[in-house]
Parts: structure tokens; C-alpha cells; sequence
């Protein structure tokens, strides 16, 4: 297990059904991915307890904000856009800043 529970929920948070440690037998593994595909999810016993013990002691910490989660609404829509492959004029238009772009020539 980690020194922390950080991954675990990173990971879980971000649409992991499963967890299993590294050092885990084959047999751990085999059981995991047979309860996945029945649309299950599954947790090693030491992850499933270590997780217990701090929600019920209450020293759960909170997961560590990642870059995308520290983007603010408006940059997070300028990479969407991007990402859809918008060319650049597109993408202030979008955002209403043809006003700007306009002032910005000469």
C-alpha cells in the first residue's frame, strides 16, 4: 500500500472499478478481472481496509487537485475547443471575444 490513500481515490475518483496492488498473487488478479466482468469492482483487502480505517478515524485526506481541476471554467473551455481541433478565431468566437480579436488588429 502507499504512504497514503491519495492514488487509491485519484484513481477511483477518475472511474477505476478496481484496485489491486502490485505485489498482489495471480490469484488476487484473476478474481478481480472476473468480478469486473461481471460489472462488478473490486478492492484489494488491504486497500478496502486501510480506506476504512481513516473514513471511520476521520483522517481521509483530500485528494490533491490535478491540472485540469485547477483550470478555471473559461480556460477549461478554451481546451475543449482545442481539443475538438476549433482553429483559434473559431475559438474566440465562441467565447464572444471577437471584440477583442477585432481591437487587436491593426
Amino acid at each position: 500500500m502507499y504512504d497514503d490513500e491519495i492514488p487509491v481515490i485519484t484513481a477511483i475518483r477518475s472511474g477505476a472499478r478496481a484496485f489491486v496492488l502490485k505485489r498482489a498473487f495471480s490469484s488476487e488478479l484473476l478474481g478481480a478481472l472476473r468480478m469486473l466482468a461481471r460489472d462488478g469492482s473490486y478492492l484489494s483487502s488491504k486497500v478496502s481496509d486501510r480506506l476504512l480505517t481513516h473514513i471511520q478515524g476521520g483522517h481521509l485526506r483530500t485528494h490533491k487537485r490535478g491540472p485540469l481541476e485547477r483550470l478555471l471554467a473559461r480556460e477549461l473551455r478554451v481546451l475543449q475547443l482545442v481539443a475538438r481541433g476549433q482553429i483559434r478565431i473559431t475559438v474566440l468566437l465562441d467565447l464572444g471575444l471577437e471584440t477583442v480579436a477585432a481591437k487587436g488588429r491593426p
